[in-house]
This record gives C-alpha cells, structure tokens and sequence, in this order.
C-alpha cells in the first residue's frame, strides 16, 4: 500500500488548510438521490408490469436465473472501477496534470471497452453450457429458455461496464447530475419496451427492454469518454504510468470479486433445485431492495467519494474524518426510517405493487417474508460501500478485499448449510448476515486505523433516526386504518412528513438544513 500519512500515525502537516465544512453539499447529494427516487420509482412500475404480465412463475424463473451470469460479469470487471479511478483522476489532478488525468481515463476506458466485448461474445457462444452448469435442477425446457434469454441478455456485459466506467469518469470530474438523469433515462426506456412489446415478444420483452434501457443510458453518458478519448488518442498511447497505477489498484479488487462477487450466481444455483417460482420471488425482492440500495449508495457515496479522496491525496486526515462522519449521519438520516418503514409495512407494499393480473396473494406472503429478510442488505450494502471507498481513498485495495473475502466464504457455507431446511428464506438470510458482518468488520478497521472523530455525533444520530422512525411508523399505522384506495402510499408520504417534523424538532443538522432550504426558496 502507498503511504498517504493517513494511516501512520503522522499529524497533520501544519501547511493544510483546515476545512470547516464537509465539501460534499447537500445540495449535490440532494439532487443525486432526489434523481434516484425518481430512477427508484419507475423500477418499481417496472417490477409492477412485470408482475401483471408474467407473476412468479417458470417464465420468472428463467429470466432472474438468465439476468444473473451478464450482471455479475460487468460488476466483476467494472464494479471495483469507479473505486480505483476517482482517487486515481483526484491525484493526477492535485498534481496539476489534467491532460494526464484525461488520458488516464480514456485509456481505462478503452480497455473496459475490449475486454466486456470479448466477454459478452463467450457469454453468448456458451450459454447452454453455462446455463446447464449454474441451474442443474431446471427442467430441459427451463434450460432452454433460459439459455435463450442469457443470450439476448449478454449484451449487458458490456452495456453495464460502460455504465459503471462513465459514471466513475463523471464522479471523478465531480459531475454528480447527468449519470443519475441517463439511469432514469435508461429504466424509463425499459419501462416503455416492456409495456409497449410484451405480448409480442413474451418473456423476452424483459431481457430485450433491459438491454435498450442499459443502451439508451450509455448513449447519454458516452460523449464525455468519446471526446477524452479522441482528444488524448489514448488507444495510441503506451501504457501511461497513472493507468499502470490504476490498473495494479485495480488488480487485487478483480481477482476478489472473481470469488466474492458469484454470490448470485451461487443462489441461482442452490434455489434451481426448489420448487418453481422460489427463483422468482427471490428477484422480486431482490430488485426492490436493490432499488432501496440506491438511497444509500448513490447520493451520499457517490458525492462524498471525491471530497474523501481529495483528502487522502492531500494527507489531510482531520478534514477526511470530518467529512467521512458527516457522510456517516447522512446515512443514518437516510437509511434508518427506510428499513424499519419497511420492515414493519413489507406486506402492504408488496400487495400495492405487486399483487395483480399471475402475481396471487401467496406470491405477496413469499416476496414480503424476503424483503423483511433482505433488510440487512440495505443497512450493510450502503455503509459497506461508504467506507470501502474511504479504504480505497487511502488506496488500500488489500482490506476491504480480505474482509470480503473470509465474510463470503462463512455466508456462502452457511447458505448450504441452511438452503435444505430453510428455502429461499435461508439463503437471503445469510445473504445480509454477509453485507452486515462485512460492513461491521470495515468499520473496525477503518476506526482503528482512523481515529474516534470518524464517527462523531453518529451515537446521536442514531438515536434521533430510530426515535423519528418510530414516530413515523406510529403515524403511518393510524392512516392506514383509514377505508380509502391506496391507502399505503397515503401512509407512506404520512410518514415522511412525521419522520421530517420529528427530526427538526429535535434539531436534526440535515432537517434543519432541508427545511430552511425550502424556506429561503419560498421567500425568492
């Protein structure tokens, strides 16, 4: 690892300007998860045309079990990019070095490009084979059309590790807003193709609609690489030292993720042995929660990144802790009330988006027991990635990828251990003990590597978010005993006024912030 001075104990060279203020505004995180609500709320339309159309059945089955191999070879390959890349870019930029910075870019760039073509073209040669080997308990005629959607949905090997390099690239440029539009760009083109060619197409309208969609996003994100790219002539150019950096970063993360990062392909193959329509309630779940991830994920860690980065390449440790708990309360704000609203409301929610047309009452009961099990996702997911990405500001690939590592080897025993007896349920069990204990054994080290400030005022923060949650779940449940149609999503907004009010009235830093922003634009 490269000595940064954050994590050896040196103080603070006296020549470092003292920053007061976190630089990652609220206002750039509002605008990123305010556009994520938005990519959120057409996923779930998404999953509710799904659940007319096609329910939980073999259909279902075949397409969750398809969708996973292209998913989690873009997220091996790219997954790890924007982690490497942002401290990278930050660097070369302190330095002075924009043009290197460019060409460093567009060189990685270029190589993800090849290399996802060369996997999506194996994908799709070997997709009975692939297929046969990851659902070993589908019938011929599942495996079939399984390996016939794997085909058509290869193309997101390629789709997705653009997605993840362009928004890795604009992050690094401290460009938050345009990656968060392409995805609502992208899910709403998905949303229309679904509901425009279903009948035609069949099932094949999903994997279709998702391609488009990932396409449509990569067209609006593209133009900033296509111009680094024919400015610098980074194809032309010899391996330049800043994507020789990045590139030996990058290396442990991708060997790592090779193992750690099968853990759905490993469900796909556990559950293709339970009975029909197992495989489908878990990726009903699976998506909104994964949904859900995104409040944590996007805004706040996406934002917080650079300025945590920019910290670390200027060894300025004092001013990283303070951003990186201020990054840690706005998660608390955040992902607090979204996970004990959802657990205690899981049935409703589900009955309101799903429950319709194949979808029946028992699909609901399956899907609801899921995401309540699948919560430990959304905590450990969101703070896992916030501090993995303090780790790789520091550029330290090696802890995040060991804790990760030993963490999914005990979840993945104790998936074969549990799938027996336990179903579905127990597989999406261990699958948030993983996220959970991994965050939790992050949070160690970086605290013990750190110092205490890293976590100031999360006690408090904590205490607020539950106590405002509880609140919020008190009022909710007094409205939905109300008789009128949609109660639920009149519960919800309930909800979210009460949780607001509560927080500001205990003077909660982000309400506070929030409400005198909608003030001061009231009085223009």
């Amino acid at each position: 690892m490269t000595s940064t001075g954050l994590n050896s104990g040196v103080s603070t060279p006296a020549a470092a300007p003292v920053l007061s203020q976190p630089q990652s505004s609220l206002r750039s995180i509002a605008v990123v998860t305010g556009l994520t609500l938005v990519q959120l709320l057409l996923q779930f339309a998404i999953q509710l045309v799904l659940a007319k159309y096609f329910g939980a059945g073999g259909e279902m089955d075949a397409y969750v079990a398809a969708l996973a191999p292209p998913v989690v070879l873009a997220t091996i390959l790219s997954g790890s990019l924007g982690y490497v890349l942002v401290p990278i870019v930050a660097e070369q930029r302190a330095a002075g070095s924009e043009r290197d910075a460019a060409a460093v870019a567009a060189q990685i760039g270029f190589y993800v490009l090849v290399v996802s073509l060369v996997l999506c073209g194996i994908s799709i040669l070997s997709a009975n084979q692939l297929t046969a080997f990851l659902c070993p308990g589908f019938s011929s005629e599942d495996r079939h059309r399984t390996a016939g959607l794997l085909r058509v949905s290869s193309s997101l090997i390629v789709a997705n590790s653009l997605i993840a390099y362009l928004n890795a690239l604009f992050h690094a440029h401290r460009r938050f807003a345009r990656p968060a539009v392409a995805g609502v760009i992208g899910t709403l083109v998905t949303l229309a193709y679904v509901i425009a060619l279903h009948e035609q197409q069949g099932i094949f309208a999903i994997a279709w609609g998702v391609v488009v969609g990932a396409a449509a996003t990569v067209l609006v994100l593209a133009p900033l690489f296509v111009t680094q790219l024919w400015r610098t002539g980074a194809w032309r150019l010899r391996l330049q030292p800043g994507t020789r950096r990045c590139l030996t970063l990058l290396t442990p993360l991708v060997l790592a993720a090779i193992y750690w990062r099968l853990d759905p392909l490993l469900d796909r193959y556990l559950a293709s042995r339970l009975p029909t329509g197992n495989i489908a309630h878990m990726g009903y779940a699976w998506r909104l929660i994964s949904g859900l991830m995104l409040i944590g994920t996007s805004g706040l860690s996406i934002v917080a990144f650079p300025a945590i980065a920019a910290h670390a390449a200027q060894s300025r440790r004092s001013e990283l802790n303070a951003e990186l708990a201020h990054a840690l309360r706005f998660f608390l704000f955040l992902i607090v009330p979204v996970s004990i609203g959802l657990g205690a409301y899981a049935m409703p929610v589900v009955r309101l988006l799903f429950e319709h047309g194949k979808f029946a009452a028992a699909d609901t009961q399956a899907v609801s027991l899921l995401i309540v099990l699948y919560l430990g996702v959304v905590f450990g997911a969101g703070l896992g990635d916030l501090l993995s990405r303090t780790f790789y500001a520091l550029q330290d690939m090696v802890s995040p990828v060991v804790i990760s590592t030993a963490v999914f080897t005990l979840a993945a025993g104790l998936k074969f251990l549990v799938v027996g007896s336990w179903g579905a349920a127990g597989l999406v069990a261990a699958t948030s003990l993983y996220y959970l204990l991994n965050a939790g054994a992050l949070a160690a080290v970086l605290l013990w590597r750190l110092a205490p400030d890293m976590l100031a005022g999360s006690g408090r923060q904590l205490v607020r978010s539950l106590a405002g949650s509880l609140i919020a779940c008190l009022i909710a449940a007094v409205v939905m005993r109300v008789p009128i149609s949609a109660v639920v999503l009149v519960a919800a907004l309930s909800g979210v006024v009460a949780y607001g009010l509560s927080m500001w009235l205990m003077g909660d830093e982000f309400a506070r912030k929030v409400v005198g922003r909608v003030l001061a634009r009231s009085r223009k």
